[in-house]
């Protein structure tokens, strides 16, 4: 069995991270205005982030960085060069500069897992879904049908001209089939990335820092995996 794992920033050791998040400031380029497309590749010029340290954060494997979206990572070049030897699909990654102390740090990246899986591994069918409203968060409506990605996406457009949104009971990833190292998922009722058992095991015997992983049924009580 091919177990997974949620793969997030480690917020919780200090003795290692020294601040969490570890940049507060900073200019977040152009990841906020927009402008880049939450899947898929990027083929043209953007403004790249300026991660700003806080003065007693460390340097780490990957930094947490506030005003970064959750579409992407900040990670050195070590973890690049080691992503090279897993299964993992198409991804991007440009060169940025990191501030602390008024003293620009070298050797950081923006990473971008460019394909994504909620189509292939969310379970729509078995899954079990209901309206809600926007307005009144304790609202329970009709249990919903869906039957793949698009029609939650249909569904879920179709309520919101209504106040209303489509909620969940229950979501079942099925991982059974899955093959890659790291994968992600967005636009979906589950978001986020998630890595293999060899990825982690990997992670752990390099000793890269500033990683956390949390079991996925336990990071999400309303997540059962199939696998």
């Amino acid at each position: 069995m091919n177990k997974y794992y949620k793969f997030i920033n480690d917020g919780i050791n200090m003795k290692v991270i020294g601040k969490y998040p570890q940049a507060i400031e900073g200019h977040p380029g152009d990841l906020q205005k927009g402008i880049l497309p939450f899947e898929g590749p990027i083929d043209f010029d953007f403004k790249l982030p300026v991660p700003k340290l806080q003065n007693k954060a460390k340097l780490t494997t990957m930094l947490s960085v506030g005003n970064v979206t959750a579409w992407y990572y900040v990670v050195n070049d070590d973890f690049i060069d080691f992503l090279k030897e897993f299964n993992i699909d198409q991804f991007q990654y440009w060169p940025i500069d990191v501030i602390q102390k008024n003293k620009i740090i070298k050797g950081y990246n923006l990473f971008y897992l460019a394909s994504t899986r909620q189509r292939e591994y969310i379970d729509y069918v078995n899954s079990s879904f209901y309206v809600g409203s926007i307005k009144d968060y304790k609202f329970i409506g009709d249990d919903v049908k869906v039957s793949n990605y698009e029609e939650f996406l249909k569904i879920r457009e179709e309520l919101s001209t209504k106040d209303l949104m489509l909620k969940n009971k229950e979501i079942i990833l099925n991982l059974s089939e899955a093959k890659e190292d790291i994968f992600r998922f967005v636009n979906s009722p589950v978001g986020g990335h998630y890595v293999s058992q060899r990825f982690k095991q990997a992670i752990e015997d390099n000793n890269f820092t500033g990683i956390a992983f949390l079991e996925i049924e336990e990071d999400n009580k309303k997540i059962k995996v199939v696998y």
